[in-house]
């Protein structure tokens, strides 16, 4: 994880004792808490499918009730929205061993025990009907097209690198379709897909699976043996792929 995002998180964890981090593209967009099990000792909450008015609302809620020292059972109700119940659901298992949902949570507390899910009870309502349902094991997730919540068989997918490797990348090129200027393997193991621009504020940057790059530009795949500590870049969208060393930061 880059050191700016490291700084970001801890700012805001530190200000507030827990933060609220937003992850989207296209189709899924979803929030989650960070620092609620490194803060209160209670699960991290995931919310997706409600507008950010309401998703601000119940964190800032949950936040006062763990500060409280209380906590909500599975099902209990959180408030109503869209004449909707919205309740608690205990996220499954396998999400928190097999994928990066939360990768900032997982950070912050060193893994992540328990992760709850905030949902309508009433089905098709809220969440809305493709939203991803993390109470349900991956293998029966019911979204269809987006491999961050569907594990592709072996065979579907060819590449050395696993397909939910986390990536940091510049929401232009995710959100607005712009071209991959560089791909970028640090020292520290992450890896960063960037557009060539300047993007200090950490708004301007999503996590992604890798899939979601080779979605967008499959020709990413052959750098994908990059080594820790290069990069490589191109001057055209169609251009050749150049290689060299990661310049060191300057002081």
């Amino acid at each position: 994880m880059p050191a700016h995002v490291h700084q970001f998180l801890l700012d805001g964890v530190g200000e507030r004792s827990w933060f609220g981090y937003e992850a989207d593209r296209r189709q899924i967009a979803w929030v989650y808490s960070i620092g609620f099990e490194h803060t209160y000792g209670r699960p991290e909450v995931v919310i997706a499918g409600l507008g950010r008015g309401h998703t601000s609302r119940m964190l800032d809620a949950i936040a006062d009730l763990y500060a409280r020292g209380e906590t909500l059972a599975e099902g209990e109700v959180i408030a109503r929205v869209a004449e909707d119940d919205i309740v608690f659901r205990n996220v499954h298992a396998e999400w928190l061993s097999d994928t990066n949902l939360i990768a900032g949570a997982e950070w912050l507390n060193r893994g992540t025990a328990q992760l709850r899910q905030l949902v309508g009870s009433a089905p098709g309502n809220v969440p809305w009907p493709d939203q991803p349902r993390l109470w349900l094991p991956p293998a029966d997730q019911a979204i269809r097209g987006w491999r961050l919540f569907n594990t592709p068989d072996d065979a579907d997918w060819p590449h050395s690198l696993p397909w939910d490797t986390p990536v940091y990348v510049h929401k232009t090129i995710t959100s607005r379709s712009d071209w991959i200027f560089c791909m970028r393997h640090d020292d520290d193991g992450d890896w960063q897909c960037l557009d060539g621009y300047d993007h200090p504020r950490t708004k301007d940057w999503e996590i992604v699976p890798l899939s979601v790059i080779m979605d967008l530009d499959d020709s990413v795949a052959q750098v994908l043996d990059l080594a820790q500590g290069e990069s490589a870049w191109r001057d055209a969208p169609n251009a050749s792929w150049q290689r060299g060393e990661i310049a060191p930061d300057r002081d």
